[in-house]
């Protein structure tokens, strides 16, 4: 199953009372609902008085596609850099680096993080901040 799929359910309600059941990972694209999860949990109902329930519906769909996305997309990089050598994983964090390839930068530092791990080359404490300094907020999040 699916991170979209297994995540906590949250609960929002449209203007004209429609009553929405969706993934946290997907109600938390929008961070005005993640925040009213922060501030009220995930057992309340979320009203949304400036929202339809067919727009909503739209949102929703629109979420729903990206959170889908992005799990298909690190499922991808996890099997693309897999497949690479070690030498090759960080000449790829150097690349990266040199050009701005933000995205790249932070699959390659993971994966040469999480390697360094496997090996026993290096603890987690020790690599913590390696790559996760890297991260947006809301990255960093989602890793947690």
């Amino acid at each position: 199953m699916s991170d979209s799929t297994t995540s906590k359910k949250i609960k929002l309600v449209s203007n004209d009372g429609r009553l929405f059941e969706l993934p946290e990972t997907v109600a938390k694209q929008s961070k005005w609902i993640g925040r009213k999860i922060e501030e009220f949990g995930t057992e309340n109902v979320i009203p949304l008085p400036n929202v339809t329930g067919p727009i909503l519906e739209m949102v929703i769909e629109f979420c729903t596609k990206h959170v889908e996305a992005a799990e298909r997309l690190r499922k991808w990089e996890q099997q693309f850099l897999s497949e690479k050598h070690t030498n090759m994983i960080f000449e790829l964090c150097k690349a990266a680096e040199y050009l701005d390839i933000k995205e790249l930068e932070v699959a390659a530092d993971k994966n040469a993080c999480d390697r360094m791990i496997a090996t026993g080359d290096k603890t987690e404490e020790e690599l913590g901040v390696t790559w996760k300094d890297k991260l947006s907020p809301d990255e960093k999040e989602e890793e947690e």
